[in-house]
């Protein structure tokens, strides 16, 4: 009788807790699912909020023509990471360099692709080249902002859009390049840079046919035909009456990223530095993903 007892109590004891157990079970799998799909829609929607923002912002931002000057050979490297980074965020893209059969994935200026291989001491005259012929294209005449950069060059397109959206209020009726610090830093460390990139409206370029026209031949030939640093190129231009960095100048960057960490003459704030040290190793691996899935197909 106590043993029947005593497996009675346990009986009474233990079919309860098993009960329990089981709705408790059950409502944890509930609950599990339910704060999954609550944390899936949260993520959906700040993708949808970030994705929404970036298109609202493009299209309340000015269209951005985006000209890149490469060398030969750096068509299957530099140039085809630029492409897949930050190149295509660009409204319209080309690559100022020769035809070759390394470029056939390389969008490119009709007009240059019979030029000779754009070395670093040929960039800036041949961006006084193109400027004037882009001036004149039927193709270019809806945009008003034109960028240019060296296969070397990295920019933060979301960053340059609202850079845009500001010069759009202050400098949309007078002649304006943006030139970053590349004149600054070769004026005050004697450090040049060459291909850095520089922003131009299209009030601009009129304004640089109507000074280099062709009563002013020699003038433009004795300011272009000598220019090989950025810091030369932007000397030249300063002859005809352009406004230059309205907007603070550190905001585009003319050295290699990492010397602005390592040299403290180069110092700028540690917000744009964090910014400038993710893109330089965000630029490392897509150089990096681009060598391996060249050495693959090989």
């Amino acid at each position: 009788m106590q043993k029947n007892a005593m497996i009675q109590s346990y009986y009474h004891f233990f079919i309860p807790m098993f009960y329990y157990y089981r709705f408790c079970r059950r409502f944890s799998r509930l609950f599990n699912r339910l704060f999954l799909v609550f944390i899936l829609l949260i993520l959906l929607n700040y993708l949808w909020a970030n994705l929404s923002h970036e298109t609202h912002q493009r299209k309340i931002s000015p269209k951005i023509f985006c000209f890149v000057l490469t060398e030969n050979k750096n068509h299957l490297t530099l140039s085809r990471s630029v492409v897949y980074t930050w190149g295509k965020q660009c409204d319209r893209f080309y690559f100022i360099t020769r035809l070759l059969n390394t470029s056939t994935e390389l969008m490119m200026l009709p007009k240059f692709e019979n030029t000779t291989d754009v070395t670093e001491r040929m960039i800036n005259r041949i961006t006084f080249d193109v400027l004037l012929h882009l001036r004149d294209e039927i193709f270019a005449s809806s945009y008003h902002w034109f960028l240019r950069a060296s296969d070397t060059s990295f920019v933060i397109m979301p960053n340059l859009r609202r850079l845009l959206s500001q010069l759009e209020e202050q400098e949309n009726h007078r002649p304006y390049i943006h030139i970053g610090d590349a004149e600054k830093v070769f004026d005050q460390h004697q450090l040049p840079s060459i291909g850095s990139v520089m922003l131009f409206n299209r009030h601009a370029l009129n304004e640089m046919h109507s000074y280099f026209s062709n009563d002013r031949n020699d003038d433009k030939e004795h300011c272009v035909g000598n220019m090989i640093y950025d810091h030369e190129f932007i000397k030249c231009l300063k002859r005809v009456q352009i406004q230059m960095n309205s907007q603070d100048e550190n905001l585009i960057l003319s050295q290699p990223l990492p010397n602005y960490r390592m040299d403290r003459r180069l110092k700028v704030s540690n917000v744009r530095l964090f910014f400038s040290q993710l893109s330089f190793f965000f630029r490392l691996g897509h150089l990096l993903q681009s060598e391996y899935n060249r050495c693959s197909s090989v």
